[in-house]
């Protein structure tokens, strides 16, 4: 899954470099609950659209063991409409 990044700041770090620290710093604030499948889904997500995770322009809820549901905020679809 080389293709997935994350952007931080004007840089772009690929997924498999990753840490694991850095990895579960991501799942323990920004996507709370999330199994490996649906980090990766989110992650891919954030990357297809350029948006920020840390930033709250993507956000990603589960709540107890239902769906995942992977949302855009205000900022993030105004970050879209710019570019």
């Amino acid at each position: 899954m080389s293709e997935v990044a994350l952007r931080k700041d004007s840089e772009v770090v690929e997924i498999n470099q990753l840490t694991a620290e850095q990895i579960e710093l991501m799942k323990r604030t920004v996507a709370k609950g999330a199994t490996d499948d649906e980090f990766k889904m989110f992650l891919h997500l954030a990357h297809k659209y350029g948006l920020d995770p840390f930033a709250k322009e993507i956000w990603f809820i589960k709540y107890d063991n239902s769906n995942p549901t992977i949302m855009t905020s205000r900022d993030g679809y105004l970050k879209i409409a710019q570019s």
